[in-house]
């Protein structure tokens, strides 16, 4: 019996992989049709309409959710496949902090289904320390050295969103490793929109106590540092993550 109920899920694998395979296919030339158009890789309302549909077909089904929860898994596949059409390139984020960066970082990773890596999360899970703590106990240039060394592997990686430190420009080996497999995209914010956005953070060590005339003046220390290292420059004070991720996702990445 036992070898039977095995035979069937094999056959059940064996249709499933090859039903997978033409989708995905299809993706990738309807990713090419989408590119030649100028339309969006991801289309919310096309993917809400086809779960809509596939619930209410489950709805007698003893196993509805679990396939329900597939298909969502499928869906972000399909966007990795159709953004690696369009996008040979990883994006990565830089600026200031407050910029925006990291809540970005998310919503690009959700609608292109590339992986989301955040640096100083990545940094404090390797320490294990937090990085007010890694400041105030080793200071910055132990901080630096620790993403300088997490920048180092991010350079191998693929299909990535890839969200850095406001200081990460400061080295220029960071920049070389980022720009080996990305594009920077450079997330400019005025000072007031900045200091907005950062008051009531308290992650933010060299910005601790900072008035907006201090914000100033570190951000005009780096603009030089960002404008040489940035591919593209998306200004973002004003708008919504939804209107900046389509202004970068509209940029033309080779």
């Amino acid at each position: 019996m036992l070898d039977v109920l095995r035979a069937e899920i094999d056959q059940c694998d064996s249709i499933l992989a090859e039903a997978l395979g033409r989708r995905f296919l299809a993706a990738a030339r309807m990713a090419a049709y989408k590119k030649e158009c100028g339309m969006a890789v991801y289309q919310p309302e096309r993917e809400a309409a086809v779960l809509n549909k596939l619930a209410a077909n489950l709805k007698n089904q003893i196993y509805g959710a679990e396939i329900q929860e597939l298909y969502q898994h499928i869906f972000q596949l399909s966007r990795r496949v159709q953004s690696r059409q369009v996008f040979s390139s990883n994006i990565v984020l830089i600026g200031f902090m407050g910029s925006g960066k990291t809540t970005l970082g998310r919503h690009l990773a959700k609608i292109s289904g590339f992986t989301f890596y955040d640096v100083d999360r990545m940094i404090e899970q390797q320490t294990g320390q937090s990085i007010p703590n890694i400041f105030s106990m080793h200071g910055e240039k132990y901080f630096r050295a620790r993403e300088r060394e997490v920048i180092e592997r991010l350079s191998t990686v693929e299909q990535a969103i890839i969200s850095c430190g406001g200081g990460v420009v400061i080295e220029d080996a960071n920049v070389t490793c980022l720009k080996q497999r990305g594009k920077l995209i450079w997330l400019k914010a005025e000072p007031a929109t900045l200091l907005a956005r950062l008051r009531h953070q308290h992650d933010r060590p060299l910005l601790k106590d900072k008035s907006l005339a201090d914000i100033k003046s570190l951000l005009q220390e780096r603009l030089r540092l960002y404008s040489a290292a940035a591919d593209y420059e998306v200004t973002t004070d004003g708008k919504s993550i939804s209107a900046i991720g389509d202004a970068i996702l509209g940029l033309p990445f080779v």
